[in-house]
């Protein structure tokens, strides 16, 4: 099986199980679901228990540069170029220097989050992050949630490069 079908496979059995587990997030607050905070760390907690012997699991690692008060974040450019620090959703890899261990990086929104300049910022990064002369990642996965895992939808970028947007249904068959 190869690394994408592997890593693949487990996304797929984690956004199951968060649809499954904690369905009851999804209908909080009048349908409108819980933060998206929250179904981050969820995810990322099945996605730590899918990759526990071999990568960590964190909702970013700040491993990069100190902004003006002191807190670490990757420094990413807009698409004008102009750079900015970015905290990055969820990330797998190892805790080390080699980007060899960065295996894929995650942006999330939520169904109601329609915010163009948001899903732009987060495409950007993801662009940026799996530009294999950057900082390596293999793939960068772009999440909407669904109400329903059935109107989830999914990108990947892999190279810098993004593929079709897909549903649930495309992505779990492809």
């Amino acid at each position: 099986m190869s690394e994408w079908k592997e890593i693949k496979a487990k996304i797929i059995k984690c956004l199951q199980r968060l649809y499954h587990d904690d369905s009851e997030l999804f209908k909080h607050n009048k349908g409108r679901g819980i933060s998206e905070r929250c179904l981050n760390f969820r995810f990322a907690h099945y996605l730590q228990i899918a990759f526990k012997n071999d990568y960590f699991v964190d909702c970013d690692f700040n491993s990069f540069k100190l902004n003006e008060i002191g807190q670490a974040q990757k420094i990413i450019p807009n698409p004008d170029g102009r750079p900015i620090g970015r905290y990055i959703d969820i990330l797998i890899h190892k805790r080390d220097k080699y980007q060899i261990n960065n295996i894929a990086c995650f942006e999330m929104k939520k169904w109601n989050n329609r915010e163009k300049q948001g899903i732009a910022k987060d495409i950007n990064n993801l662009e940026y992050l799996t530009r294999s002369n950057v900082l390596g990642y293999s793939y960068g996965i772009h999440v909407t949630y669904g109400k329903c895992l059935e109107a989830t939808k999914i990108q990947v970028f892999e190279n810098g490069q993004i593929g079709p947007i897909q549903i649930w249904q495309d992505f779990n068959d492809e």
